[in-house]
């Protein structure tokens, strides 16, 4: 029973883990595969085998294997997989800014990875600006350690790796120098950007 387990185990976890193992198996047990649903193709077995791939190949065939929309599979296809494994840039890429952005930016990585970063930053600053709305009055005195720790606390929610300095408010708020208690001190007079 032992034995029998093992060896369904390989089957189930080796043999039938990858359509290529099982479109070689077919072969190898003369099965005709040609009337199968799937087309095992040439590419499809060097895409699978291959170590690594650049970032323009792998944008391009992500985009061109993304099911249309609509559309649903309980598996995924493992061309997909394997691409989001060789190459997580460029797919991540194509899902938030779609392959005709890329395109405009001839697939130059850095410029496309910086489009991606701005965009995460403003998602990210939305999120940040809420919490900071929620935590904090206008025109109401806030000392330096206040803000600092109200600052901190919201990046730490919003997963924000930065440190938190007092200053930063300036992204978000117009806000004028004070005194507190004798503290430095700042004073929340209005939104800077308004979110929608």
């Amino acid at each position: 029973m032992i034995h029998l387990d093992i060896i369904n185990y390989k089957i189930l976890h080796g043999l039938f883990a990858t359509q290529v193992n099982l479109d070689a198996e077919f072969e190898k047990n003369s099965v005709d595969i040609a009337s199968n649903r799937y087309d095992a193709d040439a590419r499809y077995v060097k895409l699978m085998a291959t170590p690594k791939i650049s970032f323009k190949d792998c944008c391009e065939k992500y985009a061109e294997l993304q099911p249309l929309p609509g559309t649903f599979s309980f598996s995924e296809n493992e061309q997909l997989t394997r691409l989001r494994y060789l190459c997580p840039e460029a797919c991540n890429a194509v899902e938030k800014l779609g392959i005709d952005k890329i395109r405009e930016m001839k697939f130059q990585k850095t410029n496309v990875l910086r489009k991606m970063a701005s965009i995460c930053d403003d998602a990210q600053g939305l999120k940040i600006k809420r919490e900071l709305d929620r935590r904090l009055a206008k025109f109401q005195a806030y000392t330096v350690g206040e803000i600092r720790k109200v600052l901190g606390e919201v990046y730490q929610d919003c997963e924000y790796k930065k440190k938190p300095v007092a200053t930063d408010l300036d992204r978000w708020y117009r806000f004028r120098a004070t005194k507190k208690e004798g503290y430095n001190a700042f004073i929340l007079e209005g939104d800077k950007v308004i979110y929608r």
